[in-house]
């Protein structure tokens, strides 16, 4: 985990402790259907964009609806 990431996590954590974050990286549409995937048990997704657009975004957030 990056610097940034960790930062952010950790601001995450102290300011939402009621919240369990489970971070994950992911870049690509692959990366983000093996999360969703794996992944059946959680109410919500938070994705954080750092750096460029990658494809796992809109693939996370197209399965909002499901």
């Amino acid at each position: 985990m990056r610097g940034q990431e960790a930062e952010l996590l950790a601001q995450l954590r102290q300011r939402c402790p009621e919240i369990e974050f489970l971070p994950v990286t992911a870049y690509s549409t692959e990366d983000a259907k093996k999360i969703l995937e794996v992944d059946t048990e959680v109410d919500g997704y938070l994705a954080y964009m750092i750096g460029g657009w990658a494809t796992a975004g809109q693939t996370i957030a197209a399965a909002a609806g499901r």
